[in-house]
């Protein structure tokens, strides 16, 4: 029996005075709701009622007890109905998201989810180390690849496109073209590879760290499959070239998952 059962019993027989009154009103035996309060007063060690055969009046600690309990009842109860009748979202929620994730696409999400909840503090953590959401205290995460243990919720939320990458350092070093880049096979196999989450027989390095793969391939390194997201600027300022070699890459797959 929970102490709470056997206050809350008491401050029922207080107020109406009579045990028979609460046994009838809760449906149990006049045992049970007198040997509630029996608990109470053993475990108080304090006798809150005087009794007789047909009445029951509070002692002085019986009264200071249980205008304590009425406040702490009201307390609880105001809580209870503060989360019961609450209209949308407070306090803060801390989010992880990989380092390849568009910043622009994602700004944009959490601009509109926030004038929904504007009363609610989001904590965005950007890193592709997966981390433990129940001991890194992370309400939700999105993960590439796989999602993660077994013991976490996930929902995929589509998947991201994957290019092969390279630099006209690369090129320049080893007299390639694009074109010739991308018309054979064994010009690859020449140099240094690395396709993110893959295996390759041909491959000199793997990694899953894409910031560390977007840095080899922009000094000239290789060759690495990587997102867009990652590569738009370099792109933009012809300092990274893409590949159209067939077949492309493996399309990334993303989740959101959560404890």
């Amino acid at each position: 029996m929970s102490n709470l059962t056997q206050i809350q019993t008491f401050i029922e027989v207080a107020k109406s005075g009579s045990f028979s009154e609460v046994s009838r009103t809760q449906s149990l035996p006049r045992s049970t709701i007198s040997a509630r309060v029996k608990a109470l007063e053993a475990r108080l060690n304090t006798r809150l009622l005087n009794r007789n055969t047909r009445h029951v009046s509070l002692t002085n600690e019986g009264f200071k007890y249980l205008e304590k309990c009425e406040q702490a009842m009201r307390l609880l109860n105001e809580a209870e109905e503060g989360f019961s009748q609450a209209s949308g979202l407070s306090g803060r929620i801390r989010i992880s998201i990989p380092v390849a994730l568009s910043a622009i696409s994602f700004s944009k999400l959490l601009m509109g989810f926030n004038q929904i909840h504007a009363d609610l503090l989001i904590e965005v953590i950007v890193s592709d180390q997966v981390s433990d959401l129940v001991a890194d205290n992370i309400d939700l995460a999105i993960r590439g690849r796989v999602p993660g243990d077994l013991d976490l919720i996930s929902r995929p939320l589509g998947s991201s496109e994957l290019y092969y990458f390279v630099s006209p350092i690369f090129l320049k070093k080893h007299k390639l073209t694009l074109k010739k880049l991308n018309s054979g096979s064994e010009i690859l196999k020449e140099h240094l590879i690395f396709e993110l989450g893959t295996r390759r027989s041909n491959m000199m390095l793997q990694t899953k760290d894409f910031n560390l793969a977007h840095a080899l391939v922009y000094q000239g390194a290789g060759v690495a499959a990587l997102p867009m997201t990652l590569c738009e600027t370099e792109v933009q300022q012809n300092t990274l070239k893409i590949l159209e070699k067939r077949p492309r890459p493996s399309k990334l797959p993303l989740f959101l998952v959560y404890p």
